[in-house]
């Protein structure tokens, strides 16, 4: 199989699909890797490593499109993408079709009778989101750094260093949801020094959390009551759960007024804040009611060399069976594959997908 690694050309993102180690092995197993010019480069996999482990520097984007058969990405699908896509390729990226409705999308890998993969669908035993979990590590430990930074050093900051000196006490912050992105966000916070709540509604997660921080982390039930005391305590506000389909806004602007002014949102969800929307990793940040706003959404990227290799391992694992055995027998033998299928050769079957688009699935 010929499989082919393009360079990311969402804005500001940085990781790969394909590592040099991953490279050496399909190529050692009789497959063919192409990889685009500079495409490892801010994951520090130059095209030198890749040519050593036996892969193939393409120049051309349309010559790498046009010979992949199972492409390996990152990020969704962007426009300058959607020509190169042609009939029978394979695509595996986060394609983000259970978020956000993507009509557009929809119809294009429809048309284009191509077979996608979705990252974050790749969901193992216990429930185990095998690439969201990494990147959401990632994603909380950012959010925790960037709080910090953009309390302390912008211009319009509070001045505010989240640590705990001699005779002062230390800054509190607020972080919505426990999951993943949560803990690593208040681990983060801890270790810097910061005082923090985590406001989490599901009992036996909020038993880890106090178990796994030992009283450290002040955790409670998240309601309308303790979301307002919190905020009135806090600094800053970390959301940290992503929307499901029709996720109904938990902090309204009233919420975000309980901040005291410059105080920080960084929102790594998006959607159940009202007053934030996505930023890109070149304009991060914006201030609306008073309140610094960072709502990048491909946080990961800022960190390429160890969120690609994070990433890449994570994944990799089951779509070399797609190329050793290819897409049908690899799909009836593993079900974590079969549940992250959305398209197959144009047809749409991911029942979850379908809700969100608001359309049908097909026979596979």
């Amino acid at each position: 199989m010929i499989i082919a690694a393009p360079k990311e050309m969402k804005p500001g993102e940085r990781r790969v699909g394909i590592d040099p180690a991953w490279t050496n092995y399909l190529v050692g197993k009789g497959h063919a890797v192409l990889v685009e010019k500079s495409a490892g480069h801010f994951s520090e996999f130059e095209d030198e490593d890749y040519k050593k482990a036996g892969a193939q520097i393409v120049d051309s984007k349309d010559e790498l499109w046009s010979r992949g058969e199972l492409v390996l990405k990152v990020k969704e699908l962007q426009e300058k993408e959607y020509s190169m896509l042609h009939e029978g390729q394979i695509i595996s990226t986060f394609f983000h079709l259970t978020e956000a409705l993507e009509p557009q999308v929809c119809k294009l890998l429809k048309k284009a009778k191509i077979t996608t993969i979705a990252l974050e669908q790749l969901v193992s035993e216990g429930d185990f989101r095998v690439a969201i979990v990494p990147m959401s590590e990632i994603a909380g430990w950012n959010a925790a750094i960037q709080m910090t930074w953009l309390l302390f050093e912008p211009p319009e900051s509070l001045g505010v260093a989240l640590a705990s000196f001699s005779g002062a006490g230390s800054a509190r912050i607020t972080i919505l949801g426990g999951g993943t992105v949560g803990y690593f966000a208040a681990r983060t916070l801890l270790g810097i020094g910061a005082e923090v709540t985590i406001l989490e509604n599901d009992l036996r997660r909020m038993a880890e959390l106090n178990k796994l921080f030992g009283g450290r982390a002040r955790v409670l039930y998240s309601n309308e009551e303790n979301l307002r005391k919190s905020l009135k305590e806090s600094v800053g506000l970390i959301n940290a759960i992503y929307p499901m389909p029709d996720s109904k806004t938990v902090v309204t602007r009233e919420h975000i007024k309980l901040l005291p002014e410059k105080g920080v949102i960084v929102d790594v969800g998006g959607e159940l804040v009202e007053t934030s929307h996505y930023t890109t990793l070149e304009n991060p940040t914006y201030i609306e009611e008073g309140r610094i706003h960072y709502c990048v959404d491909n946080v990961p990227s800022l960190i390429a060399k160890t969120s690609s290799k994070l990433l890449i391992n994570a994944f990799m694992p089951y779509l070399t069976e797609i190329a050793e055995k290819g897409i049908d027998t690899a799909l009836k033998q593993n079900s974590v594959l079969k549940g992250a299928l959305n398209f197959y050769k144009g047809k749409l079957v991911n029942e979850e997908v379908a809700r969100r688009q608001g359309l049908k699935t097909e026979q596979l």
